[in-house]
């Protein structure tokens, strides 16, 4: 709720936090929470807001907050991430350009013995008010992704998957720029080329699918599987992108994908458009509705798990089909789009309204044929080729092949003798 608050009243992401943390300190903020986190951005900021609840006895009566925030501002030529974890360290409250936080962010840590400021550390926000234990190594990767993504963006760094998340930095340079397709790629990121590799031998079966294993419970010792960014379970992931050299309706722009990204799609969704398919509206995780634009994109992503490795070798190159293609047009479609605007704003907002729904509609038409394809290509573990009406086989790594005949004891057949 005060993300939609602060969406309704605000205009830039400093009167956004200005806002959340004074409808929190005055009403209150979930007593049965334990925190929460999130990234704030305008065209010129970007911020990670966290917040915590005083407990459960607090009331408006008291005269105190109702809760406890603090944000810091990203460098605008670095990177941050926010894995479900407290991200915000050591801060500088008379630095008003780079933290914002409420009055009693240092004192209620030390009324409550969060932190003792006899013990000569400096006031840490996240070991005082979130302190937990644990590095990428340590949890076998099930808190690795804030790891990962630095190691990713940052590899020069040589950050150790060791080193306690606690101690990792609050924001890295990245060793180059990165554009929009270097995002979306994080956001697909599963460990790939790492030791946490889900895919990996057993884990990911016969087809290398990174998301079959799921972690179980063994002779009451529990094996786990490491945390992706990319989550198979996912109903929806966002890029958002803030430009502020273009009017606003152009300048903002919400790249949207249903389901997995791993087998799904991004579509640009500008600022300005005042509708939205109609398919957007319709989804029920009981009724599968063909009318529906979620459904599309879990469809493809169910016959693609089937046979991983052979089937999302189809979906990404449906991916540079609807995604790269249109990346790469989107400089023509913002000057197309500003020129309107020079003319009259309206036909930029009826531009881009059509523009947006058009190619969704395209992108879920087609990823619906995509999972029909899917599903025709490889009917029956095999190869179909339509075109050639030609079948071919699917084949078993020789290692799988090892094991199963080892585990079961299978017998080979004998050999023919040669007359």
């Amino acid at each position: 709720m005060l993300t939609l608050l602060a969406m309704e009243r605000c205009k830039t992401a400093r009167e956004a936090i200005a806002l959340m943390g004074k409808l929190a300190e005055k009403y209150g903020y979930g007593h049965v929470d334990s925190g929460e986190m999130l990234a704030v951005a305008d065209p010129q900021e970007a911020w990670i807001f966290e917040i915590m609840p005083v407990g459960p006895l607090w009331t408006p009566e008291s005269g105190d907050p109702g809760a406890v925030w603090c944000a810091q501002r990203i460098p605008d030529d670095h990177v941050s991430f926010c894995p479900n974890e407290s991200r915000i360290g050591e801060i500088d409250l008379k630095d008003t350009r780079n933290f914002l936080a409420s009055a009693n962010a240092i004192s209620f840590a030390e009324e409550k013995g969060f932190w003792d400021p006899k013990s000569g550390e400096p006031f840490n926000w996240k070991k005082a008010y979130s302190p937990t234990e644990g590095s990428a190594a340590s949890t076998q990767a099930r808190r690795g992704r804030l790891w990962r993504l630095f190691d990713l963006v940052a590899p020069s760094q040589s950050i150790d998957e060791a080193i306690p998340n606690m101690e990792l930095p609050f924001s890295v340079k990245p060793d180059n720029k990165l554009s929009l397709n270097d995002v979306i790629a994080l956001m697909r990121d599963k460990y790939q080329g790492t030791p946490y590799d889900p895919a990996a031998g057993l884990r990911g079966g016969p087809f290398a699918n990174p998301n079959w294993f799921r972690g179980f419970n063994l002779d009451d010792q529990n094996y786990t599987s490491p945390r992706c960014v990319c989550v198979n379970k996912v109903e929806y992931t966002t890029v958002a992108v803030c430009r502020d050299w273009l009017p606003n309706p152009i300048g903002g722009v919400v790249w949207l994908s249903f389901g997995a990204q791993d087998t799904a799609c991004y579509m640009p969704l500008y600022a300005g458009i005042t509708r939205i398919p109609r398919s957007f509206s319709i989804g029920d995780h009981w009724h599968f509705d063909r009318h529906s634009a979620r459904w599309a994109f879990d469809y493809v992503d169910f016959h693609t798990q089937v046979i991983y490795s052979y089937a999302i070798k189809d979906v990404m190159e449906a991916q540079k089909e609807w995604e790269d293609d249109v990346i790469d047009r989107s400089q023509a479609i913002d000057k197309t789009a500003l020129e309107l605007y020079k003319q009259d704003p309206q036909l930029t907002i009826d531009f881009l309204t059509d523009y947006c729904n058009n190619n969704a509609d395209k992108v879920i038409d087609a990823w619906w044929d995509l999972g029909d394809q899917i599903l025709v290509k490889y009917n029956h573990f095999r190869i179909y080729d339509a075109e050639k009406r030609s079948i071919g086989s699917v084949k078993f790594p020789e290692w799988w092949n090892r094991l199963v005949a080892e585990q079961d004891g299978l017998k080979p057949l004998p050999r023919a003798k040669r007359k």
